[in-house]
């Protein structure tokens, strides 16, 4: 009885880190401006950090090996994705307080986002699930803004998903 329970451990082991390799990565970019979402991190930069979290940052110039540029996007059940970050495994959520995201370790609803089709093809606009509010950078504040209506033609509030290779 040991022996099965110990080849099937084997098999589930085996399956799960397949499944770890063959995830997709992704690049969030921006139509309007062409910046990439990316963390700032403690070794990347001299800011001081209240918490081990991250900063979300737009940068225009990303190295293509940078790891706080990349994403994976997780599909839920109900249709719904989580965007997840491979450096610091942090996900991107609504804040409640502010008109902004944020970044958070464990997952919970404000991370759910729904990939909503833009006119424009390749492109989508981002909206919370729980909020109805869309990212975009339409005020230009230095970092990514919600709003309840938006415009579809607003190039500031269209993302392409760019599979990293």
């Amino acid at each position: 009885m040991d022996r099965k329970i110990g080849i099937r451990l084997i098999i589930i082991m085996v399956i799960i880190l397949t499944t770890l390799q063959s995830e997709d990565y992704y690049r969030i970019k921006n139509k309007w401006s062409k910046e990439y979402i990316s963390i700032l991190t403690k070794k990347k930069s001299s800011f001081i950090f209240k918490n081990n979290l991250g900063v979300l940052i737009l940068e225009k110039k990303i190295n293509p090996k940078y790891n706080g540029a990349q994403w994976i996007i997780e599909k839920r059940r109900n249709g719904n994705i989580r965007l997840k970050n491979k450096l610091t495994l942090q996900y991107i959520h609504n804040s409640y307080t502010l008109d902004s995201i944020e970044l958070s370790q464990r997952p919970f609803k404000a991370q759910d986002w729904i990939l909503e089709p833009a006119k424009f093809s390749g492109y989508y606009r981002i909206k919370n699930s729980l909020t109805h509010k869309y990212m975009h950078i339409e005020n230009r504040l230095g970092h990514i803004q919600l709003i309840n209506n938006v415009p579809g033609n607003w190039w500031s509030a269209l993302w392409t998903l760019e599979k990293v290779k």
